[in-house]
């Protein structure tokens, strides 16, 4: 009886050992509170938006071209996804059938801990593209610092004034 029990042995603690490596998490009990690794540039309804170029630059920006998405199904172009590839900034530039040119900012850090996917973002994860008028791109609350308007017309890279200045905050 004992010689079988003995011979049980290792199987039980091969058992125990595969429960114990299927639920464990490495420490990472947190991860459920994990940021935002995606900064969202969307239009305020499900309407294609008349965007004619976009670029992004930056340390932290995706090694290929911007992309505008739809629905898939009566849209192909309502938003924009900005995924940190590295800590810093990632600057998204679009410009816009009516001519105007604006700059998004995006910032991304290392994750909190190691079990979070991504880079986190750092600021605002989300700014909008009002479609009922010609406005540009602001927060998703309002006017934000994060956005650059561009005056083409003042040369390369020149600029006009931040969406937050053009919107009577104060620039102190």
């Amino acid at each position: 009886m004992r010689s079988s029990l003995i011979a049980l042995l290792p199987l039980a603690l091969g058992l125990a050992l595969a429960i114990a490596a299927a639920t464990w998490n490495g420490g990472c009990s947190s991860c459920g509170a994990c940021p935002e690794t995606a900064v969202l540039v969307t239009a305020s309804t499900n309407v294609n938006l008349d965007i004619h170029d976009m670029a992004w630059t930056g340390p932290a920006c995706p090694n290929y071209a911007p992309v505008c998405r739809g629905d898939d199904v009566t849209t192909n172009c309502t938003h924009v996804y900005i995924t940190g590839a590295a800590p810093g900034a990632c600057d998204l530039a679009i410009l816009f059938g009516s001519g105007l040119a604006q700059v998004v900012h995006a910032e991304f850090a290392a994750p909190p801990n190691a079990c979070c996917p991504g880079m986190a973002v750092v600021g605002e994860t989300t700014f909008v593209i009002p479609t009922d008028r010609d406005a540009g791109v602001v927060g998703d609350d309002g006017p934000t610092d994060a956005v650059t308007t561009l005056d083409l017309d003042a040369g390369e890279g020149g600029v006009a004034a931040d969406a937050g200045a053009d919107a009577g905050a104060d620039s102190d």
